[in-house]
């Protein structure tokens, strides 16, 4: 799942990006100081950060659990870890390391992020 947000990111495509949360997601971005739910508002924070000139990312790291009991069918997963991205700003090369956290749960649509935690790694 995080290949596929990563791909669709470096896509810059904001449809692609929210398509990947429910409808009720919770996002707590790194570039924004607030908390953001649901897809309208998912969308218009992805449509300004993905608009950044030439922007992509990596996974530079990532740690998996599984919700629910080993025993029983999962539940979701969660996914904690550091990535980076990059892009070009005012002509100049920036770049921002941040660390993560998702949760993903099944739905009726395959696998979907229903919260998503990024902050910025400090220096």
């Amino acid at each position: 799942m995080l290949n596929i947000w990563m791909e669709a990111v470096c896509s810059r495509s904001v449809k692609r990006v929210v398509d990947l949360y429910t409808e009720n997601a919770v996002l707590v971005p790194t570039l924004n100081p607030g908390v953001l739910q649901g897809k309208r508002q998912l969308a218009a924070y992805f449509e300004k950060f993905l608009s950044k000139q030439d922007l992509c990312g990596r996974i530079d790291c990532v740690v998996t659990q599984s919700l629910g009991r080993a025993d029983a069918p999962r539940q979701g997963q969660i996914y904690s870890g550091l990535y980076t991205f990059a892009w070009i700003e005012l002509g100049s090369p920036k770049e921002i390391q941040a660390r993560f956290t998702y949760v993903v749960v099944p739905t009726r649509r395959g696998w979907k992020i229903l919260n998503h935690h990024s902050s910025a790694v400090p220096s």
